[in-house]
């Protein structure tokens, strides 16, 4: 879990740097190491705005070459927490925004879910490994072996060279 204890914390501008396991996110262990999110808290007297930065080394599969290989992702985010009474005046004013509530008996904010989804949304939609644009993609496979014809196909095969025989 990525929790940020906020009882303590004056108006201002705070900043955290952290370093979640892959299974605090419950992303695969495999697929996503040295996590880590820098937290950047701006608190007034009843909103907390919180942008975090997402970085990470991912183990991703080429789509042209099927080699897996390892690269740097990183993802930024905000979230802004606030009173549950105002949140509704929020969101028509900054619709899209991913806004949510807290409560004034709140001491810590969650930020488990957002940064595995900014961990994710930062994997590319396009894996390329280095070097794939310009490696050989083989189109055919194997020598097609003309001398043994599949019998169900030789009377084919028997018509089409009488046809050529006849028709230079």
């Amino acid at each position: 879990m990525v929790r940020i204890d906020i009882h303590t914390l004056k108006p201002g501008v705070h900043e955290f740097d952290l370093a979640p396991a892959a299974s605090d996110l419950e992303v695969d262990e495999e697929q996503f190491r040295d996590i880590s999110v820098h937290v950047r808290l701006e608190i007034s007297r009843k909103n907390i705005m919180a942008m975090l930065t997402t970085r990470a080394s991912a183990r991703l599969e080429c789509d042209r070459t099927l080699v897996e290989y390892t690269q740097d992702i990183t993802g930024s985010f905000g979230v802004l927490f606030a009173p549950p009474e105002t949140i509704e005046n929020l969101e028509t004013e900054h619709e899209g925004d991913d806004i949510r509530p807290l409560h004034a008996t709140d001491e810590y904010i969650d930020l488990t879910d957002v940064t595995r989804d900014t961990l994710l949304l930062s994997v590319p939609l396009r894996k390329l490994a280095p070097g794939a644009e310009n490696a050989e993609i083989p189109t055919t496979f194997g020598e097609p072996d003309e001398t043994e014809i599949d019998p169900r196909w030789a009377e084919l095969a028997r018509i089409r060279d009488q046809m050529n025989e006849d028709n230079p």
